[in-house]
């Protein structure tokens, strides 16, 4: 046994994007993905080490079902802080007097806040959509 049988058998590769890794830990380090192929069958995985920058690469090669899901979570947590911020800002509005130039700040700030609230509500709603269909086509 020679030294790249023995380096062979220590290398794992994802089998959704073929990118190689010492450690067998999930996730990838390049797609997140949890399944890794050691030995012989690294060298099959995802096509041996063909890049998703590939002109034969197809475009939902690069999400997989891990990196779809660390998304959404992101996005429904700044969706929910925002939301948060603009209702404590209108509740600030609310209670300081209309005289008080903190209020004009309040107001400002709450309806910025929810429109930006509104956006990750729409981006929240783009991925799951894209992920839902990105599941049909691969099916």
């Amino acid at each position: 046994m020679g030294r790249a049988d023995a380096d062979e058998e220590q290398t794992w590769r994802c089998k959704a994007c073929g990118k190689r890794q010492r450690d067998p830990d999930p996730p990838c380090e390049r797609c997140w993905n949890t399944t890794f192929v050691a030995g012989d069958g690294a060298s099959d995985a995802a096509g041996g080490a063909q890049s998703l920058a590939s002109p034969s690469a197809s475009p939902h090669e690069g999400l997989t079902p891990a990196r779809a899901e660390r998304v959404k979570m992101a996005v429904n947590r700044a969706t929910a802080a925002t939301v948060a911020l603009a209702v404590l800002l209108a509740g600030a509005y609310e209670v300081l007097p209309a005289s008080n130039p903190l209020s004009t700040a309040a107001f400002t700030s709450a309806v910025s806040f929810g429109v930006l609230a509104v956006l990750f509500l729409l981006g929240s709603v783009l991925v799951t959509v894209t992920d839902s269909v990105d599941g049909l086509v691969t099916e």
